[in-house]
């Protein structure tokens, strides 16, 4: 009897301390057929699809495998933003920003996500290939919540943000 006990104990340890390990954010835009919380700014600047495709990766490789959690616990962050210059006329001295979020959405049960590049990239790209949708270029972003995670893409330029 003392070792059934025993055993018993061990097993909700283990239990416990495995129900707190971050789990890999594992939604991907790949596998949503419609974008159900999808907000596309629809104004402003718009940017070309290599600028998109250069400011994603960037963001994506420097923030892979982060941990994201509501509550910021240690080791894990509740957000990570970015804001990367671009040149939105060749040969010109004019500076252009894309501001970039991924933030961990407010729902308890979520917990601590693990973001890997693929999962980042994936997501972001719902905001560039679902918005302004017609044209391969102009971009001019959005926001798209996932079921624990949230992704913003916003080109500014000339003082105009994403409304």
């Amino acid at each position: 009897m003392t070792l059934t006990y025993a055993f018993i104990n061990v097993a909700s340890l283990v239990l416990s301390v495995t129900s707190a390990t971050p789990i890999a954010a594992q939604i991907s835009a790949r596998e949503t057929k419609v974008p159900e919380k999808l907000h596309c700014f629809n104004a402003c600047y718009g940017v070309n699809r290599t600028i998109a495709e250069q400011t994603i990766h960037s963001f994506c490789a420097s923030y892979d495998g982060v941990y994201l959690n509501k509550n910021g616990r240690a080791g894990a962050f509740r957000g990570i933003f970015a804001d990367q210059e671009y040149q939105p006329q060749p040969n010109t001295a004019e500076k252009g920003k894309i501001h970039m979020e991924m933030l961990a959405q407010d729902d308890e049960s979520c917990g601590t996500q693990i973001v890997p590049y693929n999962v980042c990239s994936d997501n972001f790209w719902v905001t560039i290939n679902q918005c302004n949708c017609c044209k391969e270029d102009g971009k001019q972003g959005g926001i798209w919540h996932t079921p624990c995670l949230l992704f913003i893409y916003s080109p500014g330029w000339d003082g105009c943000i994403g409304s």
